[in-house]
């Protein structure tokens, strides 16, 4: 999964992202993360991302399973500051 935003700077980046994936089959989940229904990919841009000619990008790679659908977005530590819903076709 790639993020990218252009204009981009500083202020865009400090904050958190969230990604969120729901399998097509909850029994595809580390046992650990069923109770919750969704693999908790979250992570800091200054682990995942670069800067550069005023742009950002982020890669996250995605679990094998087939996947129903993706949350994503940024938060500030209180409140969400974006947020994009990703529904797929699961494919066997």
């Amino acid at each position: 999964l790639y993020y990218v935003k252009e204009p981009c700077g500083s202020d865009d980046v400090q904050d958190g992202f969230f990604l969120h994936v729901v399998p097509a089959d909850l029994d595809d989940l580390p046992e650990a993360r069923r109770e919750y229904g969704f693999d908790n990919l979250d992570f800091g841009f200054d682990v995942r991302g670069v800067q550069f000619d005023g742009k950002c990008a982020a890669s996250v790679g995605l679990p094998r399973y087939a996947i129903a659908r993706i949350t994503t977005g940024q938060y500030d530590g209180t409140d969400r500051i974006w947020m994009a819903e990703i529904g797929l076709e699961a494919n066997e």
